[in-house]
């Protein structure tokens, strides 16, 4: 640790473009160190999303092998529950549990949450993920619609669709690309569907239980 081990914790509630800047201090540490002036980086689940925003700036020379482990490259319609309905995140096992109303309300100004919604890419790909709505109709729904008790954070909801336009796309130049994904998870939440009532319908698709397959594999390796 500290020699040829450098790991990167980081407050996973912030915007990921204020995470990717404190990464470079780590990358910085690391290249120093490395006899051949490259690193081997492993980013899992939305660490990926923090490696992918300081490469983008900053190019990926300095990276051998690019690992990543359950990446939402393209977003997680699972971020649309959390953000909307609330989500326990099966964390059962403790005594008392995660209140799903209370990670709602928690959730609702984090701007990394809004960050793991589905971008514009994620639909052109998939499809619609709620109801029949594109991208633009899907925020909208989420700041207006009558079938929802309140409304979401449309600056951050902007801010997303921002991130997303400029990194849903990315491709590294350099470095060779290793994927860990889940596929046999049958459970993980694909898109939604509302009744007049305001019941749900949740389908699912191939995933991790969390990231569906399409998204954790936007990047080929």
């Amino acid at each position: 640790l500290g020699l040829d081990l450098f790991v990167f914790p980081y407050d996973w509630r912030l915007d990921t473009e204020i995470s990717s800047i404190e990464f470079g201090l780590t990358m910085d540490q690391a290249v120093s160190n490395s006899p051949t002036g490259k690193v081997n980086i492993i980013a899992h689940s939305m660490g990926g999303l923090v490696v992918k925003d300081y490469l983008s700036d900053n190019n990926d020379s300095m990276v051998n092998k690019l690992i990543f482990a359950g990446t939402p490259h393209l977003g997680a319609p699972k971020a649309f529950n959390a953000l909307n309905y609330g989500d326990d995140f099966d964390l059962k096992f403790l005594v008392f549990g995660l209140n799903k109303n209370r990670a709602k309300e928690i959730a609702q100004n984090m701007s990394a949450v809004y960050e793991l919604l589905p971008g514009r890419e994620y639909i052109s790909q998939v499809g619609s993920y709620v109801q029949d709505f594109d991208y633009d109709q899907t925020n909208q729904f989420m700041t207006s619609s009558p079938l929802l008790p309140d409304y979401r954070n449309s600056n951050l909801l902007n801010l997303a669709d921002q991130f997303h336009q400029t990194h849903d796309n990315w491709l590294p130049q350099s470095a060779s690309v290793y994927n860990l994904m889940g596929c046999r998870e049958y459970d993980t939440i694909g898109s939604f569907k509302m009744d007049d009532d305001g019941s749900i319908d949740i389908n699912s698709v191939n995933g991790d239980g969390t990231v569906p397959l399409i998204s954790a594999s936007q990047v080929p390796g």
